[in-house]
C-alpha cells in the first residue's frame, strides 16, 4: 500500500502483501500443472494434454479475474434488469388472462358466477391431487373428516362462550353493586323520596286549586248585578236600535256606543262606575256580533 508511508493507516484488504498473493498463486498453477501430470500418467495422452491445455488455460483466466466483483455484477443484473423484466411479463400475461375472463363473463351472463382460475394454482392443485379428488366425487373415497357434524360443534362452542358472558356479566353487576353499597336499598330510597315529592305537588296542587276556587267564589259572590234601562237579552235594544236596522246603521250605532261606555273613555269615573261601563260595553260587543250573525 503506497498510501501507508503517508498517512501511517495501511489500507490493506487482506492481512498479506502482493507478494503473498503472487506466491499463493504459483503455488495453484504449480499444483494445477502437478494434478495434469499426474493425469498424464493415467488416460490417453491426447485426452490429457487437452485437459492439460484447458486446466492452464482456465487457471490463468480466473487468476486475472475478480470473482467477488463478477458475482455482485451479476445479483445486481438480476435484481435491476432481470427480475423486473420477468415480473412485467408474469403481470401482463395475468391482466391478459383477466381481460379475457371478463370479456367471456360479459359476453355469457349464464357463467357470471363461474371461478376463474388466474393465477394457476387451482389448476395446480388439481392436477397433483387428481387421483383423490376423482376418488372423493365418484364416492370410492370419503372425506378426511368422516361425519364430522361442524354445525353441532359450532352450536356447543357458542353456548359456551355466552355462558362465560353471562357469568362475566353476573359478577360485574355483582361487583358494581357491591361497589355502590346496597344497590337496592339505595334504589329504594330514591323511589320513597320520588313517592313522597309527589306527594308533596298534589297536596300543594289541591291547596293551590282550593285558594283559587275560594277566590272565585268570593268573587262571583262580590260580582254586582246591574240594573240597565234596556232588554239585555235583545241585542238591538243594546245598541239602542230598532228591528230592521242597515249594516251601516248598526256598525254607527256600535262605534257610539263604544265610546260611550268604553272603560278607557271614562277618565274620570270611579271604579264602580269603570265595572259598570266594562260590563256595558261587554253587552254591546256580544249584541254587535249576534246581529252581524244574523245579517249574513
Amino acid at each position: 500500500d503506497a498510501g501507508s508511508g503517508v498517512s501511517g493507516v495501511s489500507h490493506r484488504a487482506l492481512p498479506f502483501s502482493s507478494e503473498d498473493v503472487t506466491d499463493a498463486s504459483n503455488s495453484f498453477m504449480s499444483g494445477m500443472q502437478s494434478v495434469t501430470r499426474v493425469a498424464r500418467g493415467i488416460g490417453p495422452a491426447p485426452l490429457m494434454l487437452a485437459l492439460n491445455f484447458i486446466i492452464n488455460v482456465a487457471s490463468r483466466v480466473l487468476a486475472r479475474i475478480p470473482i467477488i466483483s463478477v458475482l455482485g455484477a451479476g445479483f445486481v443484473a438480476f435484481k435491476k434488469i432481470a427480475k423486473p423484466w420477468y415480473d412485467n411479463r408474469v403481470a401482463g400475461a395475468e391482466w391478459e388472462r383477466q381481460r379475457e375472463n371478463e370479456k367471456y363473463m360479459a359476453d355469457h351472463d349464464d357463467h357470471i358466477d363461474d371461478f376463474f382460475d388466474s393465477s394457476g394454482k387451482a389448476r395446480a392443485y388439481f392436477q397433483r391431487n387428481r387421483i383423490s379428488i376423482l376418488r372423493y366425487f365418484s364416492g370410492e373415497q370419503e372425506h378426511d373428516e368422516g361425519n364430522y357434524n361442524w354445525y353441532q360443534k359450532w352450536e356447543e362452542w357458542a353456548r359456551e362462550q355466552y355462558e362465560k358472558q353471562r357469568q362475566a356479566a353476573e359478577e360485574a353487576q355483582r361487583a358494581y353493586e357491591r361497589a355502590s353499597g346496597t344497590g337496592r336499598q339505595r334504589q329504594q330510597q330514591q323511589q320513597e323520596s320520588y313517592r313522597r315529592q309527589q306527594q308533596q305537588q298534589q297536596q300543594w296542587q289541591r291547596e293551590r286549586t282550593r285558594t283559587t276556587g275560594g277566590a272565585r267564589q268570593q268573587q262571583a259572590k262580590k260580582k254586582p248585578e246591574y240594573v240597565w234601562d234596556f232588554n239585555p237579552n235583545d241585542p238591538y235594544s243594546v245598541l239602542g236600535l230598532k228591528r230592521g236596522a242597515t249594516k251601516s246603521e248598526v256598525s254607527q250605532a256600535f262605534r257610539r256606543e263604544m265610546l260611550k261606555y268604553h272603560p278607557d273613555t271614562q277618565v274620570n269615573a270611579t271604579d264602580a262606575e269603570k265595572d259598570r261601563a266594562l260590563e256595558r260595553s261587554k253587552l254591546i260587543t256580544e249584541a254587535y256580533r249576534k246581529i252581524k250573525t244574523q245579517m249574513k
